[in-house]
């Protein structure tokens, strides 16, 4: 799943920083902080709520997407700052569309904020 995230983001013209696992991707958003997350529920070292949880606490307001085709919804309910819910399968366009939205909502909350 993370090789067609990889790629189709790639193809829609966005830049990419991809990690094999959740232990992976905390240590690069230590290093840089990320636009936007995008995180699969499940992987080898932990889960994606897991792993948007640590990223919250280096960046609260970091814009999260959650693909899932089985999460375990009430551990998502849980997080702070809600993600936007991919279900599995799901297509180019709707990736798309899941991350324009995000980065959307992220500039719209930083004009706020400055206003």
């Amino acid at each position: 799943v993370r090789r067609v995230i990889v790629e189709c983001l790639g193809l829609i013209g966005y830049s990419v920083t991809e990690a094999a696992d959740g232990t992976a991707g905390l240590a690069s958003m230590v290093q840089s902080r990320p636009d936007l997350l995008v995180v699969d529920y499940a992987m080898p070292d932990m889960t994606g709520a897991e792993v948007i949880s640590r990223a919250r606490e280096l960046w609260p307001d970091l814009p999260v997407i959650l693909a899932t085709g089985y999460a375990d919804m009430a551990a998502v309910e849980r997080l702070a700052g809600k993600p936007v819910i991919l279900r599995k399968p799901f297509d180019i366009t709707t990736l798309g569309d899941a991350v324009a939205g995000a980065l959307q909502g992220r500039a719209a909350r930083q004009l706020a904020a400055s206003a």
